[in-house]
């Protein structure tokens, strides 16, 4: 995923992470035979839509990034379908940690030297006072809450609300930063709330239904 951000432009990496949903809903038809009524669908759509409007412009070279991007957000589909089929036979937090021992192997295979390259002595305390916020809050607890609601909601109505995600950027970015937002941006907003609520509120139909 980072790699995949990292050589895609941003609006070109919103609409990738846009399809998230897609994928989830997709995933939770073929496994859970779980289906979710016409609104629903379109309240996946409408966000979709609302994320590739938040994007903006920007421009760029797509290839191997928007592969990586798109196959990072199938893993992550699979990933979270199997909270409601395999995982559902193991305590949460088993199941959660068993995908961060899995998923390290590749960071420690290719990220273990730059690590060592850090001047540890030198880091200043902020530093390491966001490393360890991001790991507890942005790791631990939002994988947690995230693979609970799957098991509750089912992927189709959980999925859609990753799309909060740049809206919330968005807006983090207006109050925090002084970054202005563009009509196009609050009206990609609107439409990724009213995509979420429509989602919410449709009907699911299937074995994986709740």
């Amino acid at each position: 995923l980072m790699e995949g951000v990292h050589r895609t432009p941003a609006a070109i990496a919103a609409v990738a992470n846009a399809t998230n949903p897609g994928w989830l809903a997709l995933l939770g038809y073929l496994v859970l035979a779980e289906r979710l009524s016409p609104a629903g669908y379109l309240g996946i759509a409408l966000a979709a839509l609302g994320v590739a409007l938040l994007g903006g412009g920007g421009g760029g070279e797509v290839g191997v990034g928007v592969g990586m991007l798109v196959l990072a957000s199938l893993a992550w589909a699979v990933y979270s379908v199997s909270a409601r089929t395999v995982g559902a036979r193991y305590p949460l937090l088993t199941w959660v940690s068993l995908g961060y021992v899995g998923g390290m192997v590749p960071y420690w295979l290719f990220g273990l030297p730059q690590v060592l390259a850090l001047p540890f002595a030198e880091l200043p305390a902020w530093v390491w006072l966001g490393t360890a916020a991001s790991g507890l809050f942005a790791n631990v607890v939002a994988y947690l809450a995230w693979m609970r609601a799957v098991q509750l909601l089912g992927p189709g109505k959980a999925g859609v609300w990753q799309n909060l995600a740049p809206v919330l950027g968005a807006l983090g970015g207006y109050v925090f930063l002084g970054e202005r937002l563009s009509p196009l941006a609050l009206f990609g907003g609107a439409l990724v709330l009213l995509g979420v609520a429509l989602t919410q509120r449709a009907r699911v139909r299937g074995s994986g239904g709740s």
